[in-house]
């Protein structure tokens, strides 16, 4: 997209352009870029529901406490998994792979998502084994708007509404800046949205555009009409 942009001179480094980027292209994909093309993408905007947020204490004390893990934990996790998913002996030593999307956006939910079966559990059978239609109960529990499971996790307030789906208020919904910091792709975090106000309460620097320009936002360049193909159809027809 971005090579082509710039080729077409949809994307120049003097008109700034709001590019909003789809989860279909990640940090890799930004990485990869050279040139001017990696120049325009400086500046990329998203609209994503994040998992892990800086500002929740648990996720901040959960990256805190990473590093300390015993290896007696590793352990136990790896007597449940297959060889080939075995975790290494330095895994928890990896701070960095706090930081990464997969581990904000997805692990995080994953996280929570264990942590809401387990306390589901608890509510339906507090002592001795679970009953045989754990299953049932465990969904009405969940699906009691009023009386039903709720708590606080490392994505943020978890509960859920009439269909079992987490509720859409718990979210954590963020406008974020894709910016080149130190030569690589770095997210920036710019405003969160809230529910209950229905705004974006703004964050963090104020918000650039295509090749890290500052607003106002300009319309792109039109593009040229297009060549007139001229090639001889008898031609076309022997190719």
């Amino acid at each position: 997209f971005y090579d082509s942009a710039v080729a077409q001179g949809v994307l120049v480094d003097n008109v700034p352009a709001l590019v909003l980027l789809g989860d279909g292209i990640n940090k890799d994909d930004l990485d990869a870029l050279t040139g001017d093309a990696r120049r325009a993408a400086n500046g990329a905007a998203r609209v994503l529901a994040v998992g892990a947020a800086d500002d929740n204490p648990r996720w901040e004390r959960f990256v805190d406490e990473w590093p300390s893990t015993p290896s007696s934990v590793r352990d136990a996790i790896n007597e449940l998994l297959p060889p080939e998913w075995q975790l290494a002996a330095d895994f928890f030593d990896d701070s960095a792979l706090l930081d990464t999307g997969e581990a904000r956006d997805a692990a995080a939910y994953a996280y929570d998502a264990i942590v809401a079966l387990g306390l589901l559990a608890c509510e339906v059978a507090p002592s001795g084994p679970l009953p045989t239609d754990f299953g049932t109960l465990g969904w009405q529990n969940m699906t009691n708007v009023t009386d039903g499971l709720k708590f606080d996790g490392i994505t943020g307030t978890v509960e859920f509404n009439q269909f079992g789906s987490r509720d859409k208020s718990t979210a954590n919904f963020e406008l974020q800046n894709e910016l080149l910091i130190g030569g690589k792709f770095k997210r920036e975090p710019l405003a969160r949205y809230e529910f209950e106000s229905d705004n974006f309460t703004w964050q963090g620097e104020s918000q650039l555009f295509s090749f890290g320009q500052t607003g106002p936002v300009k319309n792109p360049q039109p593009l040229p009409p297009p060549v007139e193909n001229k090639t001889p159809a008898w031609l076309l027809a022997v190719v």
